[in-house]
């Protein structure tokens, strides 16, 4: 037989707590959201299943590898947007408020969860708000199951407008709002809620 050194069980103990916070985490995440279900206009959702859990946290890599590229070039897009919407907003305003474009949150949680008590994926995907409503749902109850959360990660570009912040485009790295249009070339998997 094989002896566990104490620290092989404090490294586990730590991993347990870790799965447990980033879990609650995300179910806070969630959470917000559904607070916000009557504003969303675009979503998606995409799942895969895999027999092991080293399979489920290699295709979480993959798949969190490509969704930093595409948020990366997203950023890019919208700082480039934000530089252009300053540009023209100084002969273009309204009351001494500048008219900005209208501009969107986007966020992705990637999730590898295992075990039976955790939710099924939407068979047709996302189509309506309500079928963002019940993914986000069980996004809360599923990232909560314990011992059921292999590995998650939040991308998130928030909504930082100069209107939003008081007149710099700064705030989070100097980032203007998302336009529908740089969302939209970035990921174009989106689809329009109904």
């Amino acid at each position: 037989t094989e002896m566990i050194t104490p620290n092989q069980v404090e490294g586990s103990f730590a991993s347990k707590i870790k799965q447990k916070a980033m879990g609650e985490y995300l179910s806070n995440v969630a959470s917000t959201f559904l607070q916000y279900r009557d504003t969303m206009q675009y979503g998606s959702i995409d799942s895969i299943r895999v027999p092991f859990v080293e399979e489920a946290k290699k295709a979480l890599q993959r798949a969190s590898n490509e969704e930093r590229t595409i948020f990366k070039q997203a950023r890019k897009q919208q700082s480039q947007q934000s530089t252009a919407t300053k540009n023209n907003t100084k002969s273009t305003t309204t009351n001494n408020l500048p008219l900005l474009p209208k501009s969107y949150v986007l966020a992705t949680i990637l999730l590898a969860i295992k075990g039976d008590h955790t939710s099924v994926p939407l068979p047709f995907g996302i189509v309506r708000q309500r079928d963002m409503v019940r993914a986000l749902g069980r996004i809360v109850t599923d990232a909560t199951v314990d011992d059921c959360l292999v590995g998650a990660e939040l991308l998130m570009i928030p909504n930082v407008s100069a209107a939003n912040i008081g007149g710099d485009g700064g705030g989070d790295g100097g980032y203007g709002g998302l336009t529908e249009g740089d969302m939209l070339k970035s990921f174009p998997e989106l689809v329009p809620l109904t």
